[in-house]
């Protein structure tokens, strides 16, 4: 194996082979991450897992990890239905880089970074951040409501648009009532209203809860939505953006977005 390559061991390989297979340097050891299987005693009407990601933390020094590869991997779990496994390895991964969301990890908020402090790796339950001839999503270092990051979008007005969102997928493993909750700040816009929030089923034509779109006023508002999740077979979809009209121009930006069970 080549120092410095990013290696992915799939199903079934044992630490002693890792150890053959990886020579003893640190900037290798540091770019391992190792795909284990195994099978959870499953009672009756439990589901089986056979895929997880485990993080081959023991061997890094200094605590270091480089994350790059995990999403690939998180990719494949999601894409194979297995949300839940997905979710939890994604905490563990991010974690295990040096940037945990605590939040996140303990599921009282459903949505990965929803504060924006940290970087945007990519993959199924990362933020969706397209640049398209109709607007440009990014992080905003200093855009925030309190002078730290948030999530800006420039709409230039003159391309129609909306196949690429900007969004967020995350599994919801139990049904009930759910508020989504952020702060949002637009301007610029005359002709229509500025983006919001939203949430959707995926795969859906309808959303399950919209925040109130802010008046383009270059202030904060805070929006707050409660709706009811009674299929949770399908993740859902955090989405600020949806369709974007010829004429329409501004900029708008969201921070501090909270998913959780409502009180």
């Amino acid at each position: 194996v080549r120092p410095g390559a990013y290696l992915l061991l799939v199903v079934g390989v044992s630490a002693a082979e890792v150890e053959r297979l990886v020579p003893a340097d640190a900037v290798a050891r540091r770019r391992v991450l190792v795909v284990r299987s195994w099978r959870l005693a499953a009672e009756p009407g439990e589901e089986t897992l056979f895929t997880t990601l485990r993080v081959w933390q023991e061997q890094l020094d200094a605590g270091e990890l480089t994350v790059e590869p995990g999403p690939a991997v998180i990719n494949r779990l999601a894409r194979a239905g297995l949300w839940a496994v997905a979710q939890r390895e994604w905490a563990a991964l991010t974690a295990a880089s040096g940037h945990p969301d605590p939040a996140y990890a303990s599921g009282e908020n459903l949505v990965w970074n929803g504060d924006l402090e940290r970087p945007v790796f990519g993959g199924e339950l990362d933020w969706v951040l397209p640049e398209t001839e109709s607007y440009r999503a990014a992080i905003d270092p200093r855009g925030g409501r309190e002078g730290s990051r948030a999530l800006r979008l420039e709409i230039d007005g003159k391309v129609p648009g909306g196949l690429q969102r900007v969004e967020q997928r995350q599994p919801v493993e139990a049904a009930g009532a759910y508020e989504l909750a952020a702060w949002q700040r637009a301007e610029g816009f005359t002709s229509a209203p500025a983006p919001r929030l939203e949430v959707w089923p995926a795969g859906s034509r309808r959303p399950l809860a919209a925040l109130e779109a802010p008046p383009a006023d270059g202030e904060w508002h805070e929006a707050r939505a409660r709706f009811e999740i009674s299929d949770t077979r399908s993740p859902i979809v955090i989405r600020w953006v949806d369709t974007v009209q010829v004429g329409v121009e501004g900029t708008g930006w969201v921070d501090s977005i909270v998913l959780g069970p409502a009180d």
